[in-house]
């Protein structure tokens, strides 16, 4: 029922559309019949929602449930529709007919959740800071932002995760820049790009322009052995001398 319920707040768009229920049953599967008015209003509400139901299956996140007043009706619904209702079907007025799966819905689990944590931000603090530079942290996973090419990084520093969404340029050549095993490895890589911060000061998302993996060098146990490092001494005997402070 709350799936029901965030579906029709987003096919209200947050304007005066007014729906009638007609009629519902319990039955397997639960379904609900309601009615709009015919004014103009309603029937412009009604294509929105089906382009955005439309862009979802597109694999690009709905431009309209973007706006602060549905945003967190939108991340209820997707997570609800990822993670435990495998499919919602969709009439509209006997001439349309859109099914939204879990494939469909996967793609954008905590997505709408950041976007709705970030609008909060703005709403309650003001706009998030912008700063040039770059980060350093773990490679996560190979993502989308709204439909756009991104990354998923873990911070060094603070070990937070945040979003970088990559040029289509930089999309193109990635492969280049660091390669499915450097996700697989974790491999720490410098981000550089547009840096955005919420007023809490932690990492929004990056806008990246580059990605390079940082450089590990590799060094031969032979060339790291040292048969003088303990003076003579054997192990434990070096050992007992450094924890007394005699030596080191």
């Amino acid at each position: 029922m709350h799936q029901v319920l965030d579906a029709f707040t987003l096919m209200a768009g947050g304007g005066e559309v007014v729906w009638r229920l007609v009629s519902a049953t319990t039955n397997s599967p639960l379904t609900i019949v309601a009615e709009a008015d015919d004014s103009h209003a309603a029937t412009m509400q009604l294509k929105e929602f089906s382009h955005s139901l439309a862009e979802l299956q597109a694999g690009r996140f709905p431009e309209a449930w973007k706006r602060p007043e549905l945003t967190e009706a939108a991340s209820a619904f997707l997570r609800r529709s990822s993670l435990g209702v495998a499919r919602t079907d969709f009439r509209i007025k006997d001439d349309v007919s859109i099914s939204l799966t879990s494939e469909d819905a996967i793609p954008f689990l905590g997505i709408a959740e950041s976007a709705s944590l970030l609008l909060r931000d703005e709403i309650m603090f003001g706009s998030t800071k912008k700063q040039r530079g770059s980060i350093e942290g773990m490679l996560g996973e190979v993502t989308t932002h709204y439909g756009r090419p991104a990354i998923r990084i873990r911070e060094r520093k603070t070990q937070r995760e945040f979003i970088c969404v990559i040029t289509d340029s930089l999309a193109r050549t990635f492969e280049t820049h660091a390669s499915i095993q450097d996700v697989w490895m974790k491999r720490r890589v410098t981000v550089k790009g547009d840096i955005y911060y919420r007023p809490s000061g932690a990492i929004a998302r990056v806008e990246a322009s580059d990605v390079v993996p940082m450089k590990v060098a590799r060094k031969e146990l032979p060339s790291l052995h040292d048969p003088e490092f303990t003076g003579g001494l054997s192990a434990a005997e070096y050992l007992e001398k450094f924890r007394a402070g005699e030596i080191g």
